[in-house]
């Protein structure tokens, strides 16, 4: 009996696997920009429909917004702090964040939905940025990694993870299924004494 498995065509295979991204510091596409807003985040419901991206506006409302990334499963995110003339630990920054995605309403013609993920309270810990790094604050402030993050209200799908060093003086890591959405809108608002802060993210 012959073979019944001579000269069958293999099967295509495709890997399945995280995708290996590596982290950007926000607005991405450089080293990225400190915030040093304390102004009022925005309302909730301030970024749910738009004809037109929401603004990006680090330097007076901490606003970072990013669209049309590649498609990932997961977006995360961290966070750096920097003081001036003193140490930033134990200090603390607030944040807002809404997943945004988009709507075809005809040729070449876009709009989009935000929905509204959660507000994150970070904490800085005793971990500093490393000497030399592109990273640190252009003003030479001290600069240490935030290592604790809380996310509520959690409106995300599955719930949002905090993984990475969370409370051990490393780097705290939010991570959010992003369910098929292609952007964000993260607003930061620095705490009292904090100088600045920088976020990262990276697709996974």
């Amino acid at each position: 009996m012959a073979d019944i498995f001579q000269n069958r065509p293999l099967p295509n295979i495709t890997t399945l696997g995280t995708r290996q991204n590596d982290w950007l510091a926000l607005p991405s596409g450089g080293i990225g920009s400190w915030t040093g807003s304390s102004a009022a985040l925005d309302n909730v419901y301030s970024n749910i429909h738009g004809t037109a991206l929401p603004t990006q506006d680090v330097a007076a409302a901490g606003r970072y917004v990013e669209s049309k990334l590649d498609a990932h499963n997961r977006i995360e995110f961290a966070f750096a702090f920097a003081r001036n003339g003193g140490n930033p630990e134990n200090l603390t920054a607030n944040g807002r964040l809404w997943l945004l995605s988009s709507i075809a309403v005809g040729n070449d013609v876009v709009e989009y939905i935000g929905e509204y993920a959660g507000d994150l309270l970070i904490t800085c810990g005793s971990q500093a940025l490393a000497t030399g790094s592109k990273l640190l604050h252009p003003s030479g402030y001290t600069c240490k990694w935030g290592d604790t993050i809380t996310f509520t209200p959690d409106r995300t799908y599955n719930g949002a993870k905090i993984t990475g060093s969370v409370g051990e003086n490393g780097i705290a890591v939010l991570s959010i299924d992003s369910v098929g959405n292609r952007g964000h809108v993260l607003q930061l608002q620095c705490g009292s004494n904090v100088a600045g802060v920088l976020p990262l993210r990276r697709l996974v």
